[in-house]
Protein backbone atom coordinates (compact mmCIF):
# COMPACT_ATOMS: atom_id res chain seq x y z
CA UNK A 1 0.00 0.00 0.00
CA UNK A 2 1.44 3.27 -1.02
CA UNK A 3 -0.35 6.04 1.18
CA UNK A 4 0.46 9.92 2.27
CA UNK A 5 0.71 11.13 5.65
CA UNK A 6 -2.57 12.52 5.33
CA UNK A 7 -4.24 9.41 4.80
CA UNK A 8 -2.13 7.76 7.48
CA UNK A 9 -2.90 10.52 10.29
CA UNK A 10 -6.56 10.56 8.99
CA UNK A 11 -7.37 6.98 8.81
CA UNK A 12 -4.63 5.86 11.25
CA UNK A 13 -7.36 3.93 13.63
CA UNK A 14 -8.30 1.72 10.11
CA UNK A 15 -4.39 1.52 9.07
CA UNK A 16 -2.99 0.61 12.60
CA UNK A 17 -5.41 -2.44 13.35
CA UNK A 18 -2.98 -4.32 10.03
CA UNK A 19 -0.13 -6.05 10.46
CA UNK A 20 2.56 -4.84 7.92
CA UNK A 21 5.39 -6.87 6.96
CA UNK A 22 7.33 -3.64 6.33
CA UNK A 23 6.97 0.20 6.88
CA UNK A 24 8.79 2.88 4.37
CA UNK A 25 8.58 6.52 5.15
CA UNK A 26 10.31 8.50 3.07
CA UNK A 27 11.00 12.09 3.91
CA UNK A 28 11.64 10.63 7.38
CA UNK A 29 13.00 13.67 8.92
CA UNK A 30 9.31 14.38 9.58
CA UNK A 31 8.84 12.36 12.28
CA UNK A 32 12.41 13.62 13.69
CA UNK A 33 9.79 15.85 16.65
CA UNK A 34 8.57 12.76 18.82
CA UNK A 35 5.95 14.68 19.75
CA UNK A 36 3.80 15.44 16.45
CA UNK A 37 1.06 14.21 15.96
CA UNK A 38 2.65 12.37 12.60
CA UNK A 39 5.27 10.62 14.52
CA UNK A 40 2.60 9.21 17.22
CA UNK A 41 0.62 8.29 14.38
CA UNK A 42 3.40 5.91 13.05
CA UNK A 43 4.32 4.72 16.41
CA UNK A 44 0.59 2.97 16.21
CA UNK A 45 1.83 0.82 13.20
CA UNK A 46 3.13 -2.63 13.49
CA UNK A 47 5.61 -3.57 11.49
CA UNK A 48 8.32 -7.06 11.61
CA UNK A 49 10.84 -4.44 9.66
CA UNK A 50 10.98 -0.60 9.20
CA UNK A 51 12.69 1.72 6.82
CA UNK A 52 13.76 5.19 7.10
CA UNK A 53 14.05 7.03 3.68
CA UNK A 54 15.89 10.63 3.69
CA UNK A 55 18.05 13.12 1.84
CA UNK A 56 18.58 15.60 4.45
CA UNK A 57 20.85 15.19 7.74
CA UNK A 58 19.35 12.44 10.17
CA UNK A 59 19.20 14.72 12.98
CA UNK A 60 19.47 18.81 13.86
CA UNK A 61 20.21 17.77 17.54
CA UNK A 62 20.28 14.12 19.88
CA UNK A 63 16.83 14.27 20.80
CA UNK A 64 15.62 14.20 17.08
CA UNK A 65 18.44 11.77 16.44
CA UNK A 66 16.81 9.51 19.38
CA UNK A 67 13.55 10.18 18.06
CA UNK A 68 14.32 8.50 14.93
CA UNK A 69 15.81 5.68 16.60
CA UNK A 70 13.66 4.89 18.78
CA UNK A 71 10.59 4.50 16.27
CA UNK A 72 12.67 2.01 15.09
CA UNK A 73 13.92 0.10 17.72
CA UNK A 74 11.51 1.32 20.67
CA UNK A 75 12.95 -1.78 23.24
CA UNK A 76 16.74 -0.18 22.03
CA UNK A 77 16.53 3.16 22.59
CA UNK A 78 13.88 3.67 25.06
CA UNK A 79 15.22 6.65 27.34
CA UNK A 80 15.72 10.05 25.33
CA UNK A 81 17.18 11.27 28.79
CA UNK A 82 19.86 8.58 28.94
CA UNK A 83 20.05 8.66 25.17
CA UNK A 84 21.13 12.39 25.60
CA UNK A 85 23.02 12.24 28.78
CA UNK A 86 25.58 9.45 27.37
CA UNK A 87 26.16 12.00 24.34
CA UNK A 88 25.45 14.82 25.67
CA UNK A 89 28.62 17.07 23.79
CA UNK A 90 28.56 20.05 26.60
CA UNK A 91 30.23 18.28 29.20
CA UNK A 92 33.03 17.00 27.12
CA UNK A 93 36.62 18.18 25.91
CA UNK A 94 37.34 18.90 22.18
CA UNK A 95 39.28 15.73 22.33
CA UNK A 96 37.03 13.50 24.06
CA UNK A 97 34.39 15.39 21.47
CA UNK A 98 35.82 13.84 18.92
CA UNK A 99 35.88 10.50 20.34
CA UNK A 100 32.21 10.69 21.24
CA UNK A 101 31.41 11.73 17.40
CA UNK A 102 33.31 8.38 16.30
CA UNK A 103 31.46 6.22 18.88
CA UNK A 104 27.91 7.79 17.74
CA UNK A 105 28.91 6.93 13.97
CA UNK A 106 30.30 3.06 15.28
CA UNK A 107 26.62 3.02 16.95
CA UNK A 108 24.51 4.45 13.95
CA UNK A 109 26.66 2.24 11.25
CA UNK A 110 24.58 -1.23 11.68
CA UNK A 111 21.48 0.77 11.24
CA UNK A 112 22.06 3.28 8.16
CA UNK A 113 23.57 3.01 4.69
CA UNK A 114 24.24 6.09 2.75
CA UNK A 115 24.63 7.17 -0.55
CA UNK A 116 26.62 9.90 -1.23
CA UNK A 117 26.57 11.05 -4.59
CA UNK A 118 30.09 10.63 -5.34
CA UNK A 119 29.16 7.14 -5.05
CA UNK A 120 26.10 7.25 -7.16
CA UNK A 121 26.92 9.69 -9.83
CA UNK A 122 30.84 9.61 -10.78
CA UNK A 123 30.70 12.07 -13.66
CA UNK A 124 29.51 15.06 -11.38
CA UNK A 125 31.51 18.03 -11.25
CA UNK A 126 33.24 19.30 -7.90
CA UNK A 127 31.20 22.27 -6.22
CA UNK A 128 32.22 25.28 -6.62
CA UNK A 129 30.83 28.52 -3.91
CA UNK A 130 31.47 31.74 -4.34
CA UNK A 131 30.15 33.89 -1.73
CA UNK A 132 29.25 37.70 -2.70
CA UNK A 133 28.83 40.60 -0.16
CA UNK A 134 26.99 43.13 -1.19
CA UNK A 135 25.67 46.35 0.65
CA UNK A 136 22.28 47.24 1.83
CA UNK A 137 20.53 50.05 -0.26
CA UNK A 138 19.91 53.56 1.31
CA UNK A 139 16.67 52.77 2.35
CA UNK A 140 17.59 49.18 3.64
CA UNK A 141 20.62 50.91 5.72
CA UNK A 142 18.38 53.13 6.90
CA UNK A 143 15.30 50.75 8.22
CA UNK A 144 18.07 48.22 9.44
CA UNK A 145 19.57 50.65 11.57
CA UNK A 146 16.53 51.82 12.74
CA UNK A 147 15.09 48.13 13.38
CA UNK A 148 18.88 47.47 15.77
CA UNK A 149 18.39 50.80 17.80
CA UNK A 150 14.91 50.07 18.92
CA UNK A 151 15.90 46.50 19.92
CA UNK A 152 19.35 47.31 21.16
CA UNK A 153 18.52 45.51 24.92
CA UNK A 154 17.51 42.08 23.05
CA UNK A 155 20.56 42.05 20.43
CA UNK A 156 22.50 43.09 23.16
CA UNK A 157 21.42 39.73 25.64
CA UNK A 158 18.88 41.67 27.76
CA UNK A 159 15.60 40.34 25.96
CA UNK A 160 14.20 36.96 25.59
CA UNK A 161 15.10 34.28 22.34
CA UNK A 162 11.40 35.00 21.25
CA UNK A 163 11.74 38.83 21.13
CA UNK A 164 15.35 38.40 19.16
CA UNK A 165 14.07 35.78 16.93
CA UNK A 166 11.52 38.56 15.70
CA UNK A 167 14.37 41.04 15.79
CA UNK A 168 16.15 38.40 13.49
CA UNK A 169 13.55 38.00 11.28
CA UNK A 170 12.48 41.65 10.89
CA UNK A 171 16.30 42.49 9.92
CA UNK A 172 16.06 39.56 7.37
CA UNK A 173 12.68 41.51 5.58
CA UNK A 174 14.65 44.16 5.26
CA UNK A 175 17.15 42.38 3.44
CA UNK A 176 15.28 40.86 1.23
CA UNK A 177 13.03 43.99 0.02
CA UNK A 178 12.13 46.76 2.00
CA UNK A 179 8.72 46.97 0.15
CA UNK A 180 7.51 43.35 2.15
CA UNK A 181 7.00 46.28 5.34
CA UNK A 182 3.56 47.71 4.89
CA UNK A 183 3.75 51.34 4.21
CA UNK A 184 7.42 51.75 3.17
CA UNK A 185 6.10 51.81 -0.58
CA UNK A 186 4.98 54.55 -2.02
CA UNK A 187 1.35 55.19 -2.88
CA UNK A 188 -1.49 54.27 -3.88
CA UNK A 189 -1.84 53.90 -6.34
CA UNK A 190 1.36 51.65 -6.34
CA UNK A 191 3.25 52.02 -9.90
CA UNK A 192 6.30 49.52 -10.48
CA UNK A 193 9.17 51.09 -11.90
CA UNK A 194 13.25 51.09 -11.08
CA UNK A 195 12.35 51.58 -7.45
CA UNK A 196 11.85 48.09 -7.49
CA UNK A 197 15.84 47.55 -7.83
CA UNK A 198 17.14 50.76 -6.32
CA UNK A 199 15.66 50.55 -2.81
CA UNK A 200 17.15 46.78 -2.47
CA UNK A 201 20.67 45.88 -3.38
CA UNK A 202 19.13 42.30 -3.97
CA UNK A 203 17.20 42.81 -6.85
CA UNK A 204 19.62 44.94 -8.33
CA UNK A 205 21.87 41.67 -8.45
CA UNK A 206 18.88 39.73 -9.80
CA UNK A 207 18.35 42.55 -12.14
CA UNK A 208 21.79 41.91 -13.69
CA UNK A 209 21.99 38.46 -13.78
CA UNK A 210 18.33 37.37 -14.88
CA UNK A 211 19.31 38.91 -19.01
CA UNK A 212 22.78 37.35 -19.16
CA UNK A 213 20.58 34.23 -17.94
CA UNK A 214 18.28 34.96 -20.79
CA UNK A 215 21.05 35.21 -23.42
CA UNK A 216 22.45 32.10 -22.52
CA UNK A 217 19.32 30.26 -23.13
CA UNK A 218 18.63 29.16 -19.42
CA UNK A 219 15.34 28.28 -18.03
CA UNK A 220 15.12 29.75 -14.45
CA UNK A 221 13.61 28.40 -10.90
CA UNK A 222 13.41 31.40 -8.24
CA UNK A 223 12.22 30.19 -4.92
CA UNK A 224 11.52 32.24 -2.11
CA UNK A 225 9.94 31.56 1.15
CA UNK A 226 7.30 34.38 1.56
CA UNK A 227 4.31 34.98 -0.30
CA UNK A 228 5.24 38.53 -0.02
CA UNK A 229 8.11 38.43 -0.95
CA UNK A 230 6.76 36.28 -4.16
CA UNK A 231 4.40 39.00 -4.68
CA UNK A 232 7.45 42.02 -5.32
CA UNK A 233 9.43 39.78 -7.47
CA UNK A 234 5.77 39.31 -9.28
CA UNK A 235 5.59 42.74 -9.91
CA UNK A 236 9.51 43.01 -11.00
CA UNK A 237 9.36 40.10 -13.61
CA UNK A 238 5.78 41.72 -14.73
CA UNK A 239 8.13 45.35 -15.29
CA UNK A 240 11.01 43.67 -16.99
CA UNK A 241 8.34 42.03 -19.31
CA UNK A 242 10.03 38.31 -18.59
CA UNK A 243 7.48 35.62 -19.59
CA UNK A 244 7.35 33.75 -15.91
CA UNK A 245 4.48 31.20 -14.29
CA UNK A 246 3.82 30.90 -10.91
CA UNK A 247 2.59 28.64 -7.76
CA UNK A 248 2.50 29.23 -4.33
CA UNK A 249 0.31 27.50 -1.44
CA UNK A 250 -3.06 29.55 -3.07
CA UNK A 251 -2.45 27.85 -6.16
CA UNK A 252 -5.35 24.96 -7.03
CA UNK A 253 -4.20 21.93 -7.98
CA UNK A 254 -5.66 22.26 -11.27
CA UNK A 255 -3.54 25.28 -12.00
CA UNK A 256 -0.76 24.10 -10.21
CA UNK A 257 -0.43 21.14 -12.68
CA UNK A 258 -1.18 23.42 -15.81
CA UNK A 259 1.60 25.72 -15.35
CA UNK A 260 4.09 22.98 -14.46
CA UNK A 261 2.76 21.52 -17.57
CA UNK A 262 3.24 24.51 -19.58
CA UNK A 263 6.49 25.50 -18.66
CA UNK A 264 7.75 21.89 -19.60
CA UNK A 265 6.58 21.69 -22.62
CA UNK A 266 9.92 21.94 -25.40
CA UNK A 267 7.91 24.73 -27.14
CA UNK A 268 7.51 27.06 -23.99
CA UNK A 269 8.63 30.09 -24.07
CA UNK A 270 8.38 30.55 -20.55
CA UNK A 271 11.73 32.14 -18.96
CA UNK A 272 11.14 32.47 -15.28
CA UNK A 273 9.14 29.07 -12.58
CA UNK A 274 8.51 31.61 -9.57
CA UNK A 275 7.39 29.30 -6.33
CA UNK A 276 7.55 29.24 -3.08
CA UNK A 277 10.05 26.84 -1.24
CA UNK A 278 6.72 25.18 0.57
CA UNK A 279 5.19 24.66 -2.75
CA UNK A 280 8.42 23.22 -4.13
CA UNK A 281 8.66 20.71 -1.69
CA UNK A 282 5.15 18.40 -2.98
CA UNK A 283 7.22 16.16 -5.46
CA UNK A 284 7.26 18.79 -8.28
CA UNK A 285 9.07 18.08 -11.81
CA UNK A 286 10.45 21.11 -13.26
CA UNK A 287 13.57 19.84 -14.95
CA UNK A 288 13.11 22.12 -17.89
CA UNK A 289 14.99 24.63 -15.75
CA UNK A 290 18.85 24.29 -15.13
CA UNK A 291 19.37 27.47 -13.33
CA UNK A 292 17.53 27.54 -9.50
CA UNK A 293 17.82 30.82 -7.80
CA UNK A 294 16.82 30.50 -3.70
CA UNK A 295 15.86 33.85 -3.07
CA UNK A 296 16.55 34.01 0.41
Amino acid sequence: MLTTYDIARKDNFCLAKLEYEMIIIDEAHNIKNDKSVLAQVVRKFKAKHKLLLTGTPLQNNLHELWSLLNYLMPQVFDSDEEFTNVFNFDTYSEVEQTKLIQKIQKLLRPFMLRRLKSEVEKGLPSKNETILFIKLSKLQHSMYKKILKDDFHIINGTGDNIHLMNTLMQLKKVCNHPYIFDGVEEGPPFIDGEHLMTNCTKFRVLDKLLPKLKAHGDKVLIFAQMVMLLNILDDYLRYRGYKYLRIDGQTSSLDRETRIDDFMKPESDYFIFLLTTRAGGCGINLHAANVAIIYE
